[in-house]
């Protein structure tokens, strides 16, 4: 419970510095961060990430998407 509370405190200001940081290689590091935050999280803790990432999506419009969310997502995907 404390990593999905730590977490669920964390993540806003995660969104709010990779939608507003000048640097885009910053914002590469920031976002694999977001998806690194818990080692092996839990459905819950998931949960919370994927809609963290749709929140951010919408944030920072389709183009930024496209160029730095979704390599990042499909980074995430298993083999």
């Amino acid at each position: 419970m404390y990593a999905l509370l730590c977490c669920a405190e964390v993540l806003p200001v995660f969104l709010a510095v990779i939608q507003e940081h000048r640097d885009a290689g910053t914002r590469d590091k920031l976002t694999h961060a977001l998806f690194n935050l818990v080692k092996k999280p839990n459905t819950a803790q998931r949960r919370l990430i994927a809609d963290s990432c749709a929140d951010l999506a919408a944030r920072i419009g389709p183009s930024r998407t496209a160029e730095e969310l979704l390599p990042q997502c499909w980074e995430q995907v298993p083999y």
